[in-house]
């Protein structure tokens, strides 16, 4: 099996893997959830400024979604997994779109954290240049503004669509 750059996987339409990680707190009495989003830099070269899930990666060949997952959480967010008090894999999602560089066919790999309340993310490899914790409403509010990267949106829809 060949390898590319992941640069040049849209140019060519060709398959790419992606974690995404749903980081989400939570009230112990149920009345309800937020959860963090990430702005991505403004130096980015895919998506600069938009808005992301906390952590999202693309996955190298022969790397799991959880093995990647952890090494993009402490670049990403300085979040160590094992402080998360729940972590479920989700649902694998498909996005397969025109994109300005030529094809976005990618399969996301989905993973929900339930973080604590005091959780505060801070990046350490410069992608990342804001956070926000964000209630149901206003996380929805986002994903549908298209100020979010389209497969962010479409993992933040899913999300709060299986917990409602």
């Amino acid at each position: 099996m060949g390898q590319m750059e992941r640069a040049a996987a849209r140019f060519w339409g060709s398959h790419t893997r992606a974690v995404h990680l749903n980081a989400w707190v939570g009230w112990d009495d149920g009345a309800g959830f937020q959860l963090w989003l990430a702005q991505r830099a403004h130096n980015k070269a895919t998506d600069p400024g938009l808005w992301d899930n906390l952590v999202a990666g693309c996955l190298g060949p022969r790397e799991g979604a959880l093995q990647g997952l952890k090494r993009e959480a402490i670049e990403e967010a300085g979040l160590d997994l094992a402080s998360a008090q729940k972590l479920v894999c989700g649902p694998s999602l498909k996005i397969d779109r025109a994109v300005p560089e030529g094809w976005q066919l990618e399969t996301l790999q989905v993973v929900d954290a339930q973080l604590p309340m005091e959780f505060r993310p801070h990046n350490q490899d410069g992608e990342v240049q804001a956070f926000e914790l964000l209630g149901w409403a206003e996380a929805r509010r986002r994903a549908l503004s298209g100020t979010m990267t389209a497969d962010a949106a479409l993992v933040t829809l899913d999300f709060l669509r299986r917990q409602h």
